[in-house]
């Protein structure tokens, strides 16, 4: 049975510094073989709401890989978690190390043109997911609450592991360097309370899964 694999990136152009992470991320996921579909809706920046809205452009698929327009997939390990998920449902984070790189290491990238150093920062959770259309469904895509960027993921992730399943495989993916937006806005401060709220409220199922897989699941939803 043929499965259709599809890429969906959150997309809002307009910024020339994410105009050119695009250009350089974009030939990346080119690289995996998938047609790639970009997504937004109107309004104030929604991550969740353009992952739902590259979702639904991409039409009828069986498996698609949600990344962001400013990181660089490992491919054997994104693979990897489509034959996974493929053969045994549910979603994967095809990554346990997402370096990410400074304004140094950038310009380092930009002048090799490939990352062959080591990023001397790595953060354990967000970046990228593969997942089936059957677990997507089943939790209603990405929850549009979370406005602006941050903890839709974590969010996203754990509602997975409650109602589908969700795991991560040991891999790389690089979150090349820009200019951020604050971490202490009333949104994220929102976000982050409601993200925090449902893993309170899941707390059993996510310490069960901690047990059975041998690593603490809460820490890297």
């Amino acid at each position: 049975m043929t499965h259709r694999v599809v890429t969906c990136v959150p997309w809002r152009g307009g910024k020339a510094e994410r105009e050119e992470l695009w250009r350089i991320v974009r030939p990346h996921l080119e690289g995996l073989g998938w047609p790639i579909f970009t997504g937004d809706r109107e309004g104030p920046w929604s991550r969740a709401a353009a992952c739902n809205a590259a979702a639904a452009a991409a039409g009828e698929w069986d498996v698609a890989l949600f990344a962001d327009a400013d990181t660089i997939p490992e491919p054997d390990t994104v693979m990897q978690a489509v034959e996974r998920v493929v053969e045994h449902g549910g979603a994967i984070r095809p990554h346990d190390h997402l370096w990410t790189l400074s304004a140094g290491e950038m310009r380092l990238f930009r002048m090799r043109g490939e990352i062959n150093f080591q990023p001397r920062r790595t953060n354990p959770g967000g970046g990228l997911l593969v997942i089936t259309r059957r677990a997507f469904d089943a939790v209603g895509g990405f929850d549009e609450r979370f406005v602006g960027w941050g903890h839709e993921d974590s969010h996203m992730a754990t509602m997975l592991l409650v109602e589908a399943d969700w795991d991560r495989l040991p891999g790389n993916a690089w979150h090349l360097y820009h200019e951020r937006d604050s971490a202490d806005t009333p949104e994220r401060r929102t976000n982050r309370a409601m993200m925090h709220r449902v893993q309170r409220e899941h707390r059993a199922e996510i310490e069960a899964a901690s047990r059975a897989r041998g690593y603490d699941v809460g820490a890297i939803l």
